[in-house]
């Protein structure tokens, strides 16, 4: 079974959507890779844009962010890498990330640490969260404008 590759040039050059997914036509997964095509524009619009937030963390989950960040990592070639592993590698780079963050810039106000963080990371952290569940008994806060619902 061959694994369909995303190919970015033909997001780029405007080929055919089903040529993303091996070739195979498949209309809902054409509608979702040319939706997908125009997330990575969306993308590109904003990414020009500041993109910092000013979040709050329990200060358990700063101080372990932290200790991720001055954590020694592992030097050498990698082994072979599953997308899943490589997954986890991403997530514990943007977890250092965050710990770096607010190592730098954290301000503790009681049991929270105060930190801007970039959309990059916020994004990150609530992809995983989702993935891992955390986010189903968590109440979004009210939101204002065309977007809420």
């Amino acid at each position: 079974m061959r694994r369909a590759r995303h190919n970015r040039q033909s997001v780029r050059v405007g080929l055919a959507p089903c040529t993303m997914l091996g070739g195979m036509p498949s209309p809902p997964y054409d509608a979702w890779a040319s939706d997908a095509a125009l997330l990575a524009e969306i993308g590109g619009a904003l990414f020009p844009q500041e993109t910092r937030v000013r979040v709050r963390l329990p200060r358990s989950l700063a101080e372990r962010a932290v200790m991720s960040w001055d954590r020694e990592d592992f030097e050498g070639d990698l082994p072979p890498e599953t997308l899943e592993r490589r997954v986890v590698r991403h997530r514990a780079g943007f977890a250092a990330l965050i710990g770096l963050a607010i190592e730098e810039c954290g301000q503790t106000e009681g049991e929270e640490v105060v930190v801007e963080l970039d959309a990059w990371e916020i994004g990150a952290a609530f992809e995983a969260a989702d993935e891992a569940g955390l986010l189903s008994e968590v109440k979004a806060p009210a939101t204002r404008g065309p977007t809420s619902r």
